[in-house]
């Protein structure tokens, strides 16, 4: 082995290690706006850009304020309420644009809506219920119609509804990706059961059982076409029992080895490009509903870990809650900061991220080569 290859494998070989069997992340938490100090925050969204939406909890249970900027940077300040109504921001995309909904508690109302110039507006005057969108204005969910009203997944773009069908009767759509390959469920009369339904442009996909096991949950659908959910299957009892964490892809389901026999799966809001999957386990107490044994987890290239595991020994004993993900593998949400005792918002980034080792290995052996060019003349 030559210099250069002996200086290559080093600058390399803790990427190796690093996203090998342990994975490793640095933290860092993330203070709100002067000003705001004394607010708890966590982050809901990430994008590949390094933009964020940053929330605060003023009371540990809603959300009072966003702030919307670089993670590393200047943020405005919003409110989410304004008098009787409350905009929710359902998605961060990768050019900036941010698909917002708004409704009132008090009337049951709700509509598209937009962030422009600091401030939150209404979109359109179509009544309509927004749980998704894509980055060219696009919005995603679900209208109310008839009476009773009963809910459709519907498409709203450029002022239009597109109603979506299947063979079930109503629904709603939770995601819609660039490809507009949208999914969400559908229900039938007389039957509580969420049954997971897609649409490829408006074309109904069916997600059929496997050997008697079901693929749900249809919470998130990335860039290329794979759905986030769950496998389960109907117990003695004839209620649904969650058995792992799972991804479908073009007809077939990959399933999430579970670490332990935790009694509830549940996603909770990370999934990138890769198909890496963020979810928590919990136990459920069964006579007052109280979550008990929370723990988060984290899919990374096909592994299951805990999410504490990847983590520098200080944080191990503190809950850390992943609500994002982007497709540098940053993980991103809300957890007690050990200095301060409060809750913050946290970004984990690999530790070293493999592009940055790889151009500095490169980067080293080609000013190896040009030196020992140098030597010889």
């Amino acid at each position: 082995m030559n210099k250069s290859q002996v200086v290559l494998f080093a600058a390399i070989a803790p990427s190796l290690s690093a996203w090998g069997n342990s994975p490793a992340y640095s933290v860092q938490f993330y203070r709100p706006q002067p000003g705001f100090e004394h607010l708890e925050t966590g982050i809901t969204h990430l994008n590949n850009q390094g933009q964020v939406v940053l929330t605060h909890f003023p009371d540990q249970r809603d959300i009072s304020h966003y702030e919307i900027g670089p993670l590393d940077g200047q943020r405005t300040v919003v409110e989410r309420n304004q008098g009787d109504w409350t905009y929710e921001i359902r998605k961060l995309h990768d050019n900036g644009h941010m698909t917002v909904g708004q409704f009132n508690y008090f009337t049951a109302e709700s509509y598209a809506a937009r962030y422009e110039n600091g401030a939150f507006s209404r979109f359109s005057d179509i009544p309509f219920i927004t749980t998704s969108g894509t980055s060219d204005g696009g919005f995603a969910g679900r209208v109310l119609r008839g009476q009773p009203q009963r809910p459709f997944p519907t498409v709203l773009k450029d002022g239009r509804l597109q109603e979506y069908t299947s063979i079930l009767q109503w629904g709603g759509i939770s995601d819609i990706n660039e490809n507009g390959f949208a999914v969400g469920y559908m229900i039938r009369p007389n039957d509580p059961t969420f049954y997971p339904a897609g649409w490829k442009n408006g074309e109904y996909v069916s997600f059929e059982p496997q050997n008697g096991v079901v693929f749900g949950g249809n919470f998130k659908v990335n860039n290329a076409d794979m759905v986030q959910g769950w496998e389960w299957h109907w117990n003695e009892s004839g209620t649904q029992k969650v058995d792992s964490p799972a991804v479908w892809k073009d007809g077939k389901v990959t399933r999430y080895r579970r670490i332990d026999q935790r009694e509830a799966w549940w996603p909770t809001g990370g999934f990138n490009i890769h198909g890496d999957y963020a979810f928590e386990a919990r136990d459920i107490d069964d006579r007052t509903g109280e979550w008990l044994n929370r723990e988060s987890y984290v899919v990374l290239a096909g592994q299951t870990y805990a999410l504490n595991d990847l983590l520098p020994p200080e944080y191990r004993d503190t809950f850390f809650y992943s609500t994002a993900m982007n497709d540098h593998r940053w993980i991103a949400g809300s957890a007690r900061d050990p200095q301060t005792g409060r809750i913050r918002a946290f970004v984990m980034r690999p530790v070293p991220e493999p592009a940055t080792v790889v151009g500095l290995a490169l980067g080293t052996v080609a000013l190896l080569r040009r030196r020992q060019r140098g030597s010889s003349a």
